[in-house]
This record gives structure tokens, sequence and C-alpha cells, in this order.
């Protein structure tokens, strides 16, 4: 039924409509400019906000950048990442007692630098300026606090543009081999590639750093899950799976209604609004035995946490593979992991993540 608090607009929460609207682009579109001040007109999601062909010309600038080869070849730094952030937390051989209230904001700690760091290098820009990257991606999602998160996010936005427009003037005279350096070398004209940045930025550090979060605090809450991780590393991936169809980092995906259609038995006409929610389509009976429950043994496959169509997310094997990595190197160092403290949710409808994880962590 149409939600009349947001009229025009139709939440899908049925599995198969809901992927049959990411699959129909004809009808259900992508298209919808993000201007977030008169400074930033022009300004968009790349991908996201782009029907074909732009959007197939756009992806075919970036996929490239993603593809499993050159993925693989991070694996080994990002391990190296990973390890020297859990150093101290704590050494090993050092017993913490999990019943004690003193515990680790994994988020802090891990979850959130890690992600923040891979894009960093991923794009050629320091990690000196990760606390102001991360301060403008939080708001640009809205998680901001103060002014309002209207008003933080088109802050937010003006500022990475102005952050990666000089970026991009330095590497217009020294040539880097990264993303922006690849794109220049392309003949990628500057706002696109600003988009692109702020778009990189954005999705692979908070759907990532969440992706992160989600998965530790649903393992936290498991032990006999992590006593078989440690001793079967090859469950690792349906693990991943599991927690992005249980707890996706993003709960909503909008399209706008090109011509009259009919779904889930509402008629909608041109200009209305489908919102897919994506948390409730991942837990849909007719596809999924026993969803609610969190069972990466599973035989249903096809969860739409990373959209489904030509929208797929690109940045997916990376985002998978980071999770693949810090889970596998948390498992070598810590026996058991735990529950310190209730986690602290962002209070954000569309972005389902933790602000703070606390977690007592048992070493070897």
């Amino acid at each position: 039924m149409l939600n009349r608090d947001a009229p025009h607009t139709l939440i899908v929460s049925h599995y198969r409509e809901a992927r049959r609207i990411l699959l129909d682009r004809l009808t259900f579109s992508s298209a919808r400019p993000l201007t977030t001040s008169a400074d930033s007109l022009g300004y968009s999601f790349v991908l996201f906000c782009q029907d074909p062909p732009e959007h197939s010309r756009l992806r075919a600038l970036i996929q490239k950048e993603f593809i499993s080869s050159r993925l693989e070849n991070l694996r080994g730094w990002i391990a190296q990442e990973v390890d020297s952030v859990l150093s101290g937390y704590p050494a090993a051989g050092v017993e913490i007692d999990i019943d004690s209230d003193v515990g680790i904001d994994i988020m802090q700690t891990l979850t959130l630098p890690i992600p923040m760091r891979v894009i960093n290098r991923l794009l050629g820009v320091a990690d000196s300026a990760s606390h102001e990257f991360k301060r403008w991606t939080e708001q640009a999602v809205g998680h901001g606090d103060g002014e309002g998160p209207a008003l933080l996010g088109r802050k937010a936005f003006v500022e990475l543009h102005k952050f990666f427009r000089c970026q991009i003037r330095t590497k217009r005279q020294q040539p880097a081999d990264d993303v922006i350096g690849h794109l220049l070398a392309l003949g990628v004209d500057e706002l696109e590639l600003l988009n692109f940045c702020v778009t990189l930025m954005i999705a692979g550090n908070e759907t990532t750093a969440s992706l992160l979060g989600n998965l530790l605090h649903l393992l936290s809450t498991r032990p006999a899950l992590w006593t078989a991780l440690r001793e079967d590393r090859s469950l690792i991936g349906s693990v991943i799976e599991e927690t992005l169809r249980f707890d996706p980092p993003i709960q909503f995906i909008s399209r706008r209604v090109t011509k009259p259609v009919v779904v889930d038995g509402t008629a909608l006409c041109s200009g209305d609004t489908v919102l897919i929610d994506i948390g409730a389509a991942n837990r849909d009976p007719v596809l999924f035995a026993e969803p609610e429950e969190f069972n990466p043994a599973r035989r249903e496959k096809g969860h739409l946490a990373f959209s489904h169509g030509i929208h797929y997310c690109v940045g997916a094997g990376l985002t998978r593979l980071e999770a693949e990595i810090m889970l596998d190197r948390m498992l070598d160092r810590y026996v058991s992991i735990a529950l310190a403290a209730p986690g602290e949710r962002y209070p954000n409808e569309y972005f389902c993540g933790f602000k703070a994880l606390q977690l007592m962590l048992k070493s070897l």
C-alpha cells in the first residue's frame, strides 16, 4: 500500500517485486541529480544516479579498477594493515577478562579505519586526512549531528569536492598510478572525476565499515560459530554472505517511475517513486526459509545487499575481500569475542551500521 506520509511513494518489501524493479531500468529510473548547493550544481553519485547509456559509459571507466586480479594484489597489504591495527588489542598471549566491563570500540579501532585506508590507497590520497574524510562521509550519508543532517550533508559534499579538486590538479602535473591518475589518463573531465572520487570515498568507506561492524556484532553473540570458523576458514565466505542478507549496510534503494505501471497491486504513474526495502526483501519468507534466523549454511542465495542488475555494486568484490581478510586475521589472533555493551547504531533509516560497538577480545 502507499505510504501516505510520503505521497506518490510506494515501499516495496517483497523480494520478487524488488528484484523485478532493479532489473527493469526502462520503467524504473535511477536518474536523480544530487544538487548540494549553488556551488555544487551538477554533482552526483556516479553510477547510482544515472541510467544507460550514461551509466554504461561511466561504469566502463571505473570497472577495471575493481577486477579480481587488481583486488588480489591488495590482499597482502590489507592483511598487514589489519594486523597493525590489531597489534595492541590485545597483544598476543595476553588474556582479557571477557566478563569485565572494559571493552574495545571495534568500530573506532578497526572497522572504520581499515576501509578508509583502503580507499585512500586506491585514490592515492594521504591517510593524514582520514579524520576529515570520515567526518565528511558520515555527514554526507546523514549520520551527522548538530546543524541537521541535510545542511551538514551539503557542506560535506562541498568540502569533499574542494579537497579532490586540489588532488586532481596535483595529479595532472604529477601523474600517479592510482584511480585518479588512471581516470585522468583516460581523459575523464574534472566534474566527472570529482564525482567518481566523492562516490568512491563515501561508498567505499561507509558501506564497508557498516558491513564489518554488522559482521562482528553478529559473531560476538554466537560463540559456537566463532569456534567453528576458527576450525574451518572455508566457512568465512558463507558467513559474510549471510551477514549481507541478514543485516545489510544499505536498507533502501529508490527508483523513479517513468511510465504507468502496477507494482504489488498498486497503480503508479510517471514521476512516482518506488522505495525498495532491501532489509525486508532479504527476509522475504517466500524465498528465504526461516528468514529471521542467521544461518550461514542456508541454501537460498540471491540477497539484494549489493543491488541487482546493471547497478550491482561495482565495489562488491573489494568489500567482500576486506571482510574476509579482517575476519581471517581476527580468527588467527582471538580465541573468542563477546559484546562488552549493547552496540550503538547510527540513527539512520537508509544506512544500517554501528557508530560504536564495544567488544571483549580474548587472545591466544
